[in-house]
């Protein structure tokens, strides 16, 4: 990023296609602001005029920043934030050839990022699927509304919409107006539930905060966000019990509140009468700049969707953006992972652009392709995340080499060395097809290895299949096994798979794939490894090359591979 900050064919290649907006770099680069201005860098976060002194004897320096001035006022009046106007915000001057393509880049996109984890027939919907329900949290209102009519149209079919309000109690805040104490502080109260059922407690914090409910620990804050966060735990209550609270804190002072959530629930449920199929839009609402405080799905979605899965077969569209725990996986019909793409609360507004490519995939104009690029835990106890320790440092920075299963293990690795299961691994994705590798060789091309893999689609449907290359090193080296190396894709257009023709896919891996570090640089080493071709890590119907020699070649960017290797049936052993 810091070539490609300081090169003028960025800013020259923007205006050549017609924007006109500023341009400005991230947070603290480290790169010398005056090649920054000079090439077209309008704003440099965080940057101090003296910075500039030392330059500005340089002719061309004044007319840079007077041009970037210009942009930077022209930017903020066309978005109409001067004088305090923040509404109305006028469209960036784009070309309206540009805005189309962005469009269209941005649903194919989600189309193929989109990770079918669970399907018992209820995808894709079709006309004789029937009535549907879609619901929703009040957060996304606009989402819920826009895919159910979207569906509605599509199917030819009744689509309904209901979101979740919540319902206001009595004294509902637990903690407020507290004051900021830099050396630590607790305050208890207690709470009496009206009624039986669900309530979500909800922390907004700053600092290091920590809640317990009856003397056990609901929401821990690690303190780690630059801006207010929330936190939420969903607990179950009796009518008529007392339960003491207690916030203990250091820094910003938190506030908590508790709201209960049977009515939601039973909202969401008698939205599902007459309905065939039920689809719940769950999200969460991380973002850069905080951490995790758990896996699970903020309020109260994991009851509502539990409960509406008890009524009718439901499909739940995962807008996360990462893995969430999921104690209804076992109720629903369907899970797609749809990713967040924003964690803030514009997300309603920001999926109203995607709604089109949910529709493709939910009524199968479009198969699912994508794959997760991470492992989703089975619950937080399971995963790094549950503990500080896998996170030791200072302040914000993080090292770790300190952490628990010290070594190289990243990912999958770690939940092997940890001997965690896993509710999806990394890699793994499902299809409206079925698809089947069928044999392949591994051999030298051009100082590369090279990986040739037979796809047939079994499933008559046409569609997208990625196929992944994973490795195993030689023990000596400590490396993790099963590593992904490389991969690539295979279409099949409809006439491929209804003629379950066998389509070949060749993967390069360079000698960068296959290096290690041994402290002093990184290079291919000579030895016994494994090479396994599978559609997610550790997949039983993978192919394995067996036991492979490897040797670093004549030159320093070369890997040579003792003669050929076919693919056959298996996984690396290890």
């Amino acid at each position: 990023t810091q070539k490609a900050c300081r090169s003028s064919a960025l800013a020259n290649e923007l205006q050549s296609v017609g924007v006109q907006a500023l341009i400005r770099s991230d947070l603290d680069v480290k790169v010398n602001p005056t090649a920054l201005i000079l090439n077209g860098v309008d704003l440099i976060k965080p940057m101090k005029a003296s910075q500039l002194a030392a330059a500005i004897h340089i002719a061309q320096i004044g007319y840079s920043l007077d041009l970037a001035v210009e942009r930077i006022f022209s930017t903020e009046f066309a978005a109409g934030l001067v004088n305090g106007k923040t509404t109305a915000a006028q469209q960036h001057p784009l070309t309206s050839v540009m805005s189309y393509l962005g469009h269209a880049d941005a649903i194919a996109i989600e189309q193929r990022a989109a990770v079918l984890l669970k399907n018992n027939g209820v995808l894709p919907l079709q006309h004789s699927s029937g009535r549907l329900a879609v619901i929703s949290d009040a957060t996304l209102s606009n989402t819920c509304a826009n895919i159910a009519n979207a569906l509605g149209r599509t199917l030819q079919t009744p689509s309904t919409c209901s979101t979740n309000k919540k319902v206001p109690l009595p004294n509902t805040t637990l903690f407020s107006n507290l004051p900021v104490e830099g050396g630590g502080a607790q305050r208890t109260t207690t709470f009496t539930a009206h009624v039986h059922g669900p309530y979500v407690v909800t922390l907004t914090t700053l600092g290091n905060t920590r809640l317990t409910m009856d003397g056990g620990t609901i929401i821990n804050s690690q303190g780690l966000a630059e801006f207010n966060v929330q936190r939420t735990a969903l607990v179950g209550l009796s009518a008529g019990s007392t339960h003491t609270f207690t916030v203990t804190w250091k820094g910003a002072p938190p506030k908590v509140v508790i709201t209960q959530e049977q009515a939601a629930i039973d909202a969401a449920v008698r939205s599902t009468a007459g309905a065939n199929v039920a689809i719940v839009v769950a999200y969460d609402l991380s973002r850069e700049g905080m951490d995790r405080s758990s896996l699970d799905l903020p309020g109260a979605q994991n009851a509502i969707i539990s409960a509406v899965a008890a009524r009718v077969p439901t499909i739940v569209l995962l807008v996360t953006d990462g893995a969430v725990s999921m104690p209804w996986l076992g109720q629903v019909a369907g899970v797609m992972e749809m990713w967040n793409p924003t964690g803030s609360v514009q997300l309603d507004r920001i999926n109203a652009h995607y709604v089109q490519a949910w529709r493709n995939l939910l009524v199968g104009a479009v198969n699912p392709s994508g794959r997760l690029p991470v492992t989703f835990p089975v619950s937080f106890a399971q995963s790094p995340a549950s503990d500080a320790a896998f996170w030791p440092g200072v302040h914000t920075n993080v090292d770790l080499d300190q952490a628990p299963f010290r070594g190289v293990g990243i990912g999958m690795s770690w939940f092997r060395q940890a001997g965690w299961p896993v509710l999806f691994p990394f890699g793994f994705g499902l299809s409206y097809t079925q698809y089947q590798l069928t044999g392949g060789s591994v051999f030298n091309s051009g100082g590369n290895v090279q990986v040739s893999v037979g796809v047939r689609d079994t499933g008559g449907v046409s569609g997208i299949e990625p196929v992944q290359i994973y490795a195993s090193w030689p023990s000596s080296l400590g490396e993790p096994r099963q590593l992904l190396v490389g991969f690539g894709a295979v279409a099949f257009s409809k006439a491929d798979a209804q003629n379950r023709t066998v389509r070949h896919l060749s993967i390069t891996l360079s000698p960068d794939a296959l290096s290690v570090f041994t402290g002093t640089a990184m290079h291919v080493v000579h030895g016994t490894y494994c090479l396994a071709a599978s559609t997610y890590e550790g997949d039983p119907r993978g192919l394995t090359s067996g036991p492979i020699t490897l040797s670093p070649g004549a030159g320093t960017s070369s890997v040579v591979i003792a003669g050929s290797q076919s693919l056959t049936s298996g996984i690396c052993a290890g």
